[in-house]
């Protein structure tokens, strides 16, 4: 009996020894989140600082389990940041670290500690994405892990599986990348025989080439209407849709300048001069003046204090400018968590119920939110 109880308690050692050696060459299964948001934190408990927030039905791949919390990789959308001097740029939007254990920022400041993400290794390859100030804005690195509530997750499959999926899903990002790289292609030609049309240098006794010319709006303007309709580039979509909205009013305006002036060629100067009052109108109309913003800065949570101002903050250089809350059920603002924003909406002044700041607090019920990349 005895040797059967320490048996028994060396085929589970070996389980456990198998466990740990399982966990140490790669994740052993993938998680799904299963709550509309889900914090994604620096360490395994609740009061770690919250740096990016997964929605529900996002996949996570599991490192480790430690007391009701797993311990993820890094979501690939979680705002990166490191100080410039501490990267050596390569070419290609490559960089190196050149410091030892460099801190990795969910905010481009060093005001607060609760802001670190982790650490990268000298010699870590990098990818730049972005930069602000004395920053680079980088990619998710690989090597850098969170941890999220094991209670608001489920088992969706193991490991290798995903793994297989990944590939298939990768397969596919691959063909949409190379559809969004014609469309990019389609829309830099639009802009160059748009930026090429000078229309004061028009030769309005020549009709061939006024003609010619509106061949090349009707050309781009369809060029612009696919990159609006099919792009998931929304920058771009923008801007061509702008375009869409210009030449549409041009086309027109434009035609009936051409047919009018096949009857009319005694009236040249006068018609030149209507043309290129109303195309001038045209531009104004279309050219809106810069966006501008009640206040801009990184979306932040203010947690669950008792009388707190808002449900987040708008925070710059580890400093509270203003508290927010949604004003709209359109808007919720942990889309935006950890994201350069700028908001506008109702702005009003309260009295801090904590006690603690001697001036009233700022709260903007936001009604518009614009994320500034």
């Amino acid at each position: 009996m005895k040797k059967r109880i320490i048996l028994l308690g060396l085929m589970g050692l070996w389980a456990v020894i198998g466990s740990l050696s399982l966990w140490a060459d790669e994740p052993e299964y993938v998680a799904e989140v299963t709550v509309n948001k889900l914090f994604v934190r620096t360490g395994p408990a609740a009061n770690y600082a919250d740096i990016n927030v997964a929605r529900k039905g996002e996949k996570l791949v599991v490192l480790e389990e430690k007391s009701g919390w797993l311990k993820v990789e890094l979501p690939e959308d979680t705002t990166c940041w490191v100080s410039k001097k501490l990267v050596e740029v390569k070419e290609n939007n490559k960089g190196v670290i050149k410091g030892k254990s460099v801190n990795v920022r969910v905010s481009p400041d060093k005001a607060s500690s609760g802001n670190i993400i982790g650490d990268l290794d000298e010699n870590t390859e990098v990818t730049i994405t972005g930069e602000k100030n004395d920053w680079y804005k980088i990619s998710s690195p690989k090597s850098l892990s969170a941890w999220v509530a094991k209670k608001h997750t489920k088992f969706v499959m193991k490991y290798e599986d995903y793994k297989k999926w990944l590939a298939e899903e990768n397969a596919k990002q691959t063909v949409h990348k190379q559809k969004e790289d014609e469309l990019n292609q389609k829309f830099e030609t639009a802009e160059q025989v748009y930026d090429s049309i000078d229309f004061n240098q028009l030769n309005f006794e020549d009709i061939k080439q006024l003609k010619k010319v509106g061949g090349d709006l009707a050309h781009i303007r369809a060029l612009y209407a696919e990159v609006v309709e099919y792009s998931a580039n929304e920058e771009v979509a923008v801007t061509a849709r702008d375009r869409v909205g210009r030449l549409d009013r041009t086309i027109e305006l434009y035609s009936q300048t051409v047919d009018f002036l096949g009857g009319h060629q005694a009236d040249i100067k006068r018609i030149r001069e209507n043309f290129q009052r109303e195309y001038e109108r045209i531009m104004a109309e279309q050219n809106p003046p810069p966006k501008q913003y009640l206040a801009q800065g990184f979306i932040d949570s203010v947690g669950k204090y008792k009388g707190r101002p808002g449900t987040h903050q708008l925070v710059k250089g580890g400093e509270t400018l203003v508290y927010l809350e949604s004003g709209s059920d359109d808007i919720n603002l942990d889309d935006y968590f950890k994201k350069y924003v700028g908001v506008n909406g109702e702005r009003r002044e309260i009295k801090d119920a904590s006690g603690k700041a001697e001036e009233p607090l700022t709260v903007i019920t936001v009604k518009e939110i614009i994320l500034i990349k």
